[in-house]
């Protein structure tokens, strides 16, 4: 299997700024307002280009195809729409939501500095810095705001900096303020098989990768080209990066020299995740150790091990699966059940 190096970002952003790369006209849709139950979260993005080419989604498939035709008229046209989504109708042949909530999309053309502040939102998220992006409903983006920068024009950067501080979009009449998190980063401890598989799965659901491992004949392997690569041990790495609360651990490399300082790092700071692969008897047996290394009883208790949702699977695309369905169920705080 290669590397996937697919987006680490938002995929209609990332294809709108490859879009625009190549001189292809975009169009932007984008979910504003959610009322009840919806497919697509608050933020939720459709990239059209031109040439019939789209990216993401706004719904799950129903309200899409209106979306797309509303994109190629304000491809022609230049001027914004922001289009509302009900309960459908299908008596009357209607496009809605069969979920029963209501959303708004707004949709517009993306060129000119509109297009330029996007594509500089793209590159501030890549580098992990948290962004604000304002759209006026009468204009379309008109600004992106950052903790230390503003850009565009007409931008209200006082009422951006406090949804930024917030961490949460808002939405008024004539404005949508949209509060950008860079994916978290997932520190992958063990450049095996399972860690080529965790790359691509892992940034499909919205993780930032970052491969560890000291041994050069793993870490050097060309299936990890699309993705950061540190040849370094974890522990060193962790303290040289910085662990945020927002990052997940996951130690694959079954080697208690390489593993068990990356477990005690990652369990004496504040993360989101930890877990450790291998058989329940390992897990007890390293669980000794650690507590012997000073790992305390309550911060043991925040070890997943072993790693991953029960799925019965064992190869390490199936492994690699079951872990990422875990750190998702542990990100939204999902029961894990069927």
């Amino acid at each position: 299997m290669a590397a996937y190096t697919g987006p680490m970002i938002d995929e209609a952003l990332s294809a709108l700024r490859a879009w625009r790369a190549e001189g292809m006209p975009v169009a932007l849709a984008t979910v504003t307002s959610v009322v009840g139950s919806a497919p697509r979260e608050l933020g939720a993005k459709l990239a059209v280009a031109a040439d019939g080419r789209m990216a993401g989604s706004v719904s799950g498939g129903c309200v899409e195809g209106d979306v797309a035709e509303a994109a190629r008229q304000v491809l022609v046209d230049g001027l914004p729409q922001l289009r509302h989504y009900g309960i459908s109708d299908e008596m009357a042949l209607q496009v809605g939501l069969m979920c029963g909530g209501e959303i708004d999309v707004f949709v517009e053309r993306v060129d000119g500095p509109a297009g330029d502040i996007l594509s500089a939102l793209v590159e501030r998220v890549e580098q992990q810095v948290p962004v604000v992006r304002e759209v006026a409903f009468e204009r379309g983006t008109v600004g992106m705001v950052t903790a230390d920068a503003v850009l565009g024009e007409g931008v209200d950067a006082e009422s951006a900096r406090e949804a930024l501080a917030a961490g949460t979009s808002r939405t008024s009449p004539s404005r949508f303020v949209e509060v950008i998190n860079p994916p978290p980063r997932l520190w992958l401890v063990g450049a095996g098989h399972i860690a080529e598989h965790l790359v691509a799965f892992s940034e499909r659901a919205g993780f930032a990768p970052i491969v560890v491992d000291p041994r050069r004949l793993f870490a050097d392997q060309p299936r990890f080209s699309g993705v950061e690569v540190l040849p370094a041990w974890p522990d060193r790495a962790f303290a040289e990066r910085g662990l945020r609360p927002s990052d997940s651990v996951v130690v694959l490399s079954h080697d208690p020299k390489i593993d068990e300082p990356a477990l005690c790092a990652a369990l004496t700071a504040e993360v989101a995740y930890v877990g450790a692969i291998g058989s329940r008897r390992a897990q007890a047996d390293r669980a000794d150790r650690l507590a012997r290394a000073g790992v305390r009883p309550d911060r043991l208790a925040r070890l997943h091990a072993p790693i991953g949702l029960d799925l019965g699977g064992r190869s390490p695309a199936e492994i690699a699966l079951a872990i990422v369905a875990e750190l998702v169920s542990v990100r939204h705080g999902g029961s894990a059940q069927r």
